[in-house]
């Protein structure tokens, strides 16, 4: 028994040891190679902003510089999943332009929230291009690539490691190359109105819904309307145009960052050592790029955006006739709802619920300059600006619920069905009859 005991001891020793290196020769740590294709969320993300900037050009190590390298190059900015429609013309896009999305910083709209900006050409700099900020996280993250390659390449010549000076070349070159290749401009937007400098705009005004059920009403003129949400945003590749070009660069680009990999697999331990902290380091300060909203890299000064707030707090009201209304009231008009893809059920409660929305919405007119007082704090100002009044003696959801409630008194026939869109957008429009709204289909038919 005693030796039974001293064996299975001396055993759980041995393994444990095999745990720890005897020495630094015994470390291997040839997989640093992969760390050089790793990080395609990151860079992937902001892959367009990141060749915007003529910071791409300069010789720096990039975590996954494969993304860089797509068989084809987009033609467009990527655009936000929503529906757009103009509250006066009429005009309807099925998708929020890019620039206008970074612009408005919609990402962290609320389920069932309405939300209200005036945008206007910012009279210090009318005219300024849309283009990269100069001084952005962006600048921070190319220094700090192009300054661990001069740091890798001087230590390894110091340390006479010719495969890390190679891999070193390979893979700070490698995004210099897709820099030239993917290095782009933005179309200049020409919309069709032109206005003289004492002409007046007619309002532009229109109403974004988001998939979630959330409402974004956007005050602009019409020029502004059309160069952010009805123009579309495309591309302009400043270097290489032909597609046949760009094909043999991006091979190249693949052959060097393959040969940078064989490279760096037979370098020195102790400079494997420090490229794979290198690239830990750009994994964790790309991601961290990535993370920042998209406001933070771009220069939109040629627009100015002002909030404008609700008279009454918000709290309490987060149901879809809510939201809807409060899209209504800031529009001063209902058309806009049953334009395309209506906002609601093309249904005869709904229209009738919309027509008196509309008029509630007109009797308090536009919004004003004004205070916001919170009521849970009284002494607080909570916002202080362009203020929109609302309704003292009509709520938008009991009277949906009255509507209903009268159809069914009235023993109508009565069928609900949802717009395919609205569900889609996933609204909490499906309750009952108690809660005050409609499922996908309902019919009550009369004794």
């Amino acid at each position: 028994m005693v030796y039974a005991i001293e064996y299975v001891s001396s055993s759980f020793i041995s393994a444990i040891a095999m745990l720890f290196l005897n020495k630094f020769s015994d470390f291997e740590i040839d997989v640093v190679g992969f760390l050089a294709i790793l990080g395609e969320g990151s860079i992937g993300a902001n892959a367009h902003i990141i060749t915007f900037t003529k910071w791409c050009l300069i010789p720096r190590l990039l975590p996954a510089p494969q993304v860089l390298l797509p068989a084809q190059r987009p033609e467009n900015l990527k655009v936000k999943e929503a529906y757009v429609t103009a509250v006066e013309s009429g005009n309807i896009s099925a998708c929020i332009n890019h620039v206008a999305h970074v612009l408005i910083d919609a990402e962290d709209i609320q389920r069932n929230e309405t939300r209200c900006v005036r945008i206007v050409r910012n009279p210090e700099h009318p005219d300024r291009p849309i283009r990269p900020k100069r001084l952005s996280p962006l600048l921070a993250v190319n220094l700090l690539g192009c300054g661990c390659s001069v740091g890798l390449f001087v230590a390894s010549v110091v340390l006479n490691d010719g495969m890390s000076m190679l891999a070193t070349l390979c893979l700070s070159f490698l995004s210099t190359l897709t820099g030239v290749a993917n290095h782009w401009d933005l179309v200049a937007k020409d919309p069709a109105i032109q206005p003289k400098p004492d002409e007046v705009l007619p309002r532009g005004d229109l109403v974004v819904r988001y998939p979630n059920g959330s409402f974004l009403v956007v005050k602009c003129n019409e020029q502004v309307a059309r160069e952010l949400y009805f123009t579309r945003e495309d591309i302009r590749y400043t270097m290489v145009q032909r597609r046949g070009i760009y094909r043999t660069i991006s091979l190249t680009g693949t052959l060097l960052l393959m040969l940078g990999v064989i490279f760096l697999a037979n370098a020195t331990k102790a400079l494997q050592l420090a490229w794979a902290v290198i690239y830990v380091l750009l994994n964790a300060a790309y991601w961290s790029f990535a993370a920042l909203p998209k406001r933070y890299h771009w220069d939109l000064d040629r627009y100015k955006v002002t909030e404008v707030g609700i008279e009454r707090p918000n709290f309490n009201d987060n149901r879809f006739t809510d939201a809807l209304f409060k899209a209504v009231l800031f529009a001063q008009g209902a058309d806009w709802a049953r334009i395309g893809e209506a906002a609601a059920p093309r249904t005869k409660i709904w229209d009738d619920w919309l027509d008196l929305a509309e008029v509630e919405a007109l009797s308090c007119g536009r919004s004003k300059a004004g205070e916001y007082q919170d009521l849970k704090w009284p002494n607080r100002v909570e916002f202080s600006g362009e203020i929109q009044p609302f309704p003292k003696d009509w709520q938008p959801h009991p009277a949906w619920k009255a509507l209903y409630d009268k159809s069914r008194a009235n023993n109508e026939v009565v069928v609900e069905k949802q717009n395919a869109n609205y569900g889609r957008c996933g609204s909490d429009v499906s309750f009952s009859a108690k809660a005050g709204a409609v499922s996908a289909e309902k019919v009550y038919v009369s004794d």
